[in-house]
């Protein structure tokens, strides 16, 4: 059978030939990822890098033969694409989100998501399951828009660990799967002009209903008592919010219903 090989290089020559980035992305370290055949002989290497520094800790392949890649990045660019987060969240010292790319076994890139907020985050190994999920692991520093609908949802210290699972098909996180007919709110991502909620499949037996929006950092930016029957209904954004990715929640009863919105203005 194949290996893959999969790093972090200074190198701009000799590493990729045929694969999904031919060239070095100039930002100090890229990511790398290589396919060798049973004999030793290279099938195919990429790059995965963009503008700063980018690290590959993990790689695991599924049951079809498709592989993945895991790690840190500082880069704002040539990461993320058709999947789950598009955007960078890093905006402290040290700047930096996990990420995960999926390839084809001929080395084109299916996807790529960053995963992670404002204080750093790095994804130390990825693995499949039989179900055809992808598993991530790896360390945060992040208060808000890491954990939802799992064992621990609250930062417990200056550092935790952090485990997150997403579908195979499009990198998208399976909790929002889950969330899915529970809280809907579009355009997402939002052209920063208002967002769109719709609450119609909440159980009205939940009560009273309260909107919060809140920032990457856990900070409280926007709070809304949301009146009695009311189903679907529209929020205006504060033209002075930046771009960025932001969680809009809520609570009903003494539950919470989260979705994760970037806004791109």
């Amino acid at each position: 059978g194949s290996v893959y090989l999969a790093g972090t290089t200074f190198s701009s020559g000799s590493i990729s030939a045929n694969g999904h980035q031919n060239t070095f992305g100039y930002g100090g370290t890229d990511a790398f990822l290589a396919k060798f055949n049973a004999d030793g002989t290279r099938s195919w290497g990429t790059y995965y890098g963009g503008n700063q520094g980018d690290y590959a800790l993990g790689c695991a392949v599924d049951a079809t033969g498709n592989v993945y890649l895991a790690g840190g990045t500082g880069s704002s660019t040539a990461i993320a694409s058709n999947g789950y987060q598009n955007t960078f969240g890093g905006t402290s010292v040290p700047m930096s989100d996990a990420f995960l790319a999926k390839f084809t076994s001929g080395g084109v890139r299916v996807w790529g998501t960053y995963y992670g907020a404002d204080l750093g985050e790095y994804a130390n190994d990825c693995a499949t399951t039989p179900a055809g999920h992808v598993l991530i692991v790896g360390t945060t520093r992040s208060t808000a828009a890491m954990a939802e609908g799992g064992h621990s949802n609250t930062l417990g210290g200056g550092t935790d660990a952090f485990l997150a699972l997403f579908t195979s098909t499009d990198g998208t996180a399976v909790n929002e799967v889950l969330r899915q007919g529970v809280l809907r709110v579009s355009p997402n991502p939002g052209n920063g002009e208002e967002l769109r909620i719709d609450l119609s499949v909440i159980d009205p037996q939940h009560g009273s209903r309260a909107l919060e929006v809140l920032d990457a950092t856990g900070r409280l930016i926007h709070t809304l008592q949301i009146p009695s029957g009311a189903e679907r209904f529209i929020i205006p954004i504060d033209p002075a919010l930046s771009s960025g990715t932001y969680i809009v929640r809520v609570v009903a009863g003494g539950m919470a219903f989260t979705e994760r919105v970037v806004i791109q203005r």
